[in-house]
This record gives structure tokens, sequence and C-alpha cells, in this order.
């Protein structure tokens, strides 16, 4: 009687855990884009002289 019940339980535990995973690697692209935007936004001339 139990085995479904716990079957649920674990799909859900390891789906939210998935999905944490996701939400956590997209907030670190989000930051390292931001990032490197304010990099480029801070720094566009010495770029340019570069190439």
């Amino acid at each position: 009687m139990n085995g479904p019940i716990l079957d649920i339980l674990l799909n859900l535990i390891v789906l939210s855990g998935l999905i944490g995973v996701l939400l956590l690697i997209w907030i670190l692209i989000i930051s390292m884009i931001g990032l490197f935007l304010k990099e480029v936004k801070t720094i566009p001339k010495s770029k340019e002289e570069v190439e």
C-alpha cells in the first residue's frame, strides 16, 4: 500500500531538486552575463583600441 505513495514522494523530491539545480545554474549564467555586460559598458574605448 505504501509503494505508490513513496514513489510519488520520491519523484516530487527528485523533481524539486532538479528544478532547484536548474534555477541555480540559470542564476549563475545570468549573473555572469550581467558582469560581462557591465565590463563591456565600463571599458568600451580600451577594447576598441585593442582591436
